[in-house]
Protein backbone atom coordinates (compact mmCIF):
# COMPACT_ATOMS: atom_id res chain seq x y z
CA UNK A 1 0.00 0.00 0.00
CA UNK A 2 2.85 2.21 0.76
CA UNK A 3 4.16 1.64 -2.94
CA UNK A 4 0.96 2.67 -4.49
CA UNK A 5 0.64 5.67 -2.41
CA UNK A 6 4.53 7.47 -3.28
CA UNK A 7 3.09 7.01 -6.66
CA UNK A 8 0.00 8.72 -6.38
CA UNK A 9 1.87 11.48 -4.41
CA UNK A 10 4.35 11.76 -7.28
CA UNK A 11 1.26 11.84 -10.05
CA UNK A 12 1.83 15.16 -11.59
CA UNK A 13 -2.57 15.98 -12.17
CA UNK A 14 -1.82 18.90 -14.53
CA UNK A 15 -0.23 16.87 -16.95
CA UNK A 16 -1.22 13.31 -16.43
CA UNK A 17 1.90 11.39 -16.07
CA UNK A 18 4.09 11.12 -13.01
CA UNK A 19 6.26 13.52 -12.17
CA UNK A 20 10.16 13.48 -12.70
CA UNK A 21 12.53 13.41 -9.41
CA UNK A 22 13.89 16.66 -8.73
CA UNK A 23 17.64 16.80 -9.41
CA UNK A 24 20.25 16.57 -6.43
CA UNK A 25 22.10 19.69 -5.88
CA UNK A 26 25.86 18.32 -6.53
CA UNK A 27 28.79 20.11 -4.40
CA UNK A 28 31.67 21.57 -6.99
CA UNK A 29 33.28 17.83 -6.13
CA UNK A 30 30.34 16.01 -7.34
CA UNK A 31 29.72 18.73 -10.47
CA UNK A 32 33.29 18.05 -11.75
CA UNK A 33 33.75 14.91 -11.51
CA UNK A 34 30.36 14.18 -13.40
CA UNK A 35 31.43 17.05 -16.26
CA UNK A 36 34.54 14.38 -16.84
CA UNK A 37 32.32 11.69 -17.17
CA UNK A 38 30.69 13.36 -20.03
CA UNK A 39 34.66 13.14 -21.93
CA UNK A 40 34.88 9.73 -21.03
CA UNK A 41 31.30 8.65 -22.34
CA UNK A 42 32.19 6.11 -24.42
CA UNK A 43 34.78 4.50 -22.44
CA UNK A 44 32.54 4.43 -19.40
CA UNK A 45 29.66 2.94 -21.91
CA UNK A 46 32.00 0.42 -23.29
CA UNK A 47 33.83 -0.48 -20.26
CA UNK A 48 33.61 -4.72 -19.18
CA UNK A 49 33.12 -3.33 -15.58
CA UNK A 50 29.80 -1.11 -16.30
CA UNK A 51 26.69 -3.05 -16.59
CA UNK A 52 23.45 -3.21 -18.24
CA UNK A 53 21.77 -1.73 -15.44
CA UNK A 54 24.53 1.11 -15.24
CA UNK A 55 24.38 1.66 -19.03
CA UNK A 56 20.49 1.83 -18.68
CA UNK A 57 20.93 4.52 -15.84
CA UNK A 58 23.36 6.26 -17.74
CA UNK A 59 20.56 6.83 -20.51
CA UNK A 60 18.29 7.63 -18.34
CA UNK A 61 20.00 10.70 -17.05
CA UNK A 62 20.99 11.79 -20.90
CA UNK A 63 17.24 11.10 -22.38
CA UNK A 64 14.15 13.66 -22.04
CA UNK A 65 11.72 11.88 -24.21
CA UNK A 66 11.72 9.16 -27.03
CA UNK A 67 8.60 8.91 -29.38
CA UNK A 68 8.27 6.04 -31.94
CA UNK A 69 5.77 6.49 -35.16
CA UNK A 70 5.09 3.14 -36.64
CA UNK A 71 4.74 3.83 -40.43
CA UNK A 72 4.02 0.60 -43.26
CA UNK A 73 7.43 -0.51 -43.89
CA UNK A 74 9.38 0.38 -40.78
CA UNK A 75 9.64 2.84 -37.33
CA UNK A 76 10.91 5.89 -36.62
CA UNK A 77 12.53 6.40 -33.43
CA UNK A 78 12.76 9.99 -32.17
CA UNK A 79 15.29 10.39 -29.16
CA UNK A 80 14.84 13.92 -27.82
CA UNK A 81 18.24 14.22 -25.53
CA UNK A 82 17.97 16.66 -22.02
CA UNK A 83 20.35 19.20 -24.47
CA UNK A 84 17.25 19.30 -26.50
CA UNK A 85 18.62 17.87 -29.46
CA UNK A 86 16.40 15.57 -31.62
CA UNK A 87 17.57 12.38 -33.29
CA UNK A 88 16.17 11.10 -35.62
CA UNK A 89 16.41 7.33 -37.15
CA UNK A 90 14.96 4.82 -39.02
CA UNK A 91 14.13 1.45 -38.77
CA UNK A 92 12.92 -1.44 -40.74
CA UNK A 93 9.98 -3.34 -39.10
CA UNK A 94 11.36 -6.65 -37.70
CA UNK A 95 9.67 -9.79 -38.99
CA UNK A 96 9.92 -12.82 -37.01
CA UNK A 97 10.75 -15.29 -39.28
CA UNK A 98 12.03 -14.31 -43.03
CA UNK A 99 12.35 -18.29 -43.65
CA UNK A 100 8.65 -19.09 -44.80
CA UNK A 101 6.79 -22.38 -43.46
CA UNK A 102 7.48 -24.59 -46.52
CA UNK A 103 3.78 -25.50 -48.42
CA UNK A 104 3.90 -29.37 -47.13
CA UNK A 105 3.65 -28.42 -43.29
CA UNK A 106 1.22 -25.22 -44.36
CA UNK A 107 -1.33 -28.07 -46.11
CA UNK A 108 -0.39 -30.59 -43.45
CA UNK A 109 -1.84 -27.86 -40.34
CA UNK A 110 -4.46 -27.43 -42.78
CA UNK A 111 -5.71 -31.13 -43.13
CA UNK A 112 -5.80 -31.19 -39.39
CA UNK A 113 -6.93 -28.13 -38.18
CA UNK A 114 -10.46 -29.17 -39.14
CA UNK A 115 -10.16 -32.17 -36.20
CA UNK A 116 -7.58 -31.17 -33.69
CA UNK A 117 -6.15 -28.04 -31.42
CA UNK A 118 -3.27 -26.41 -32.22
CA UNK A 119 -1.73 -28.63 -29.13
CA UNK A 120 -2.95 -31.69 -30.84
CA UNK A 121 -1.33 -30.70 -34.58
CA UNK A 122 2.09 -29.64 -32.89
CA UNK A 123 2.26 -33.17 -31.39
CA UNK A 124 1.48 -34.58 -34.61
CA UNK A 125 4.03 -32.87 -36.32
CA UNK A 126 6.95 -33.54 -33.85
CA UNK A 127 5.51 -37.45 -33.56
CA UNK A 128 6.27 -37.18 -37.79
CA UNK A 129 9.47 -35.74 -37.49
CA UNK A 130 8.66 -32.21 -38.86
CA UNK A 131 10.38 -29.09 -37.93
CA UNK A 132 9.84 -25.29 -37.89
CA UNK A 133 11.70 -23.75 -40.64
CA UNK A 134 14.17 -22.74 -37.88
CA UNK A 135 14.60 -26.40 -37.21
CA UNK A 136 12.52 -26.34 -33.57
CA UNK A 137 9.97 -28.72 -32.84
CA UNK A 138 6.38 -27.54 -33.00
CA UNK A 139 4.47 -26.03 -29.80
CA UNK A 140 0.58 -25.30 -30.22
CA UNK A 141 1.89 -21.46 -30.15
CA UNK A 142 3.87 -22.01 -33.43
CA UNK A 143 1.04 -23.98 -34.82
CA UNK A 144 -1.32 -21.17 -34.30
CA UNK A 145 1.01 -18.17 -35.77
CA UNK A 146 1.36 -20.42 -38.76
CA UNK A 147 -1.91 -21.42 -39.49
CA UNK A 148 -2.93 -17.25 -38.65
CA UNK A 149 0.08 -15.97 -40.71
CA UNK A 150 -1.77 -18.74 -43.57
CA UNK A 151 -4.75 -17.57 -43.81
CA UNK A 152 -6.40 -20.86 -41.75
CA UNK A 153 -8.02 -19.43 -39.08
CA UNK A 154 -11.76 -20.89 -39.53
CA UNK A 155 -12.89 -24.69 -38.52
CA UNK A 156 -15.58 -25.74 -40.77
CA UNK A 157 -19.19 -25.02 -39.38
CA UNK A 158 -19.45 -29.26 -37.89
CA UNK A 159 -16.39 -28.73 -35.58
CA UNK A 160 -17.23 -25.16 -33.76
Amino acid sequence: MLRWASRVANYDESVGRPQRQKHRCLNLVQRRSLLSLTTDLAKVWSAPTTSWTERKDLLELLIADVALTRHETGITVQIRWLTNQVETVQRPLLIRSMIPTPDIIVERIRSLFSTHTDQEIADILNQEGLTTSHGNHFSGDIVEGTRLRNGICKRPAAHR
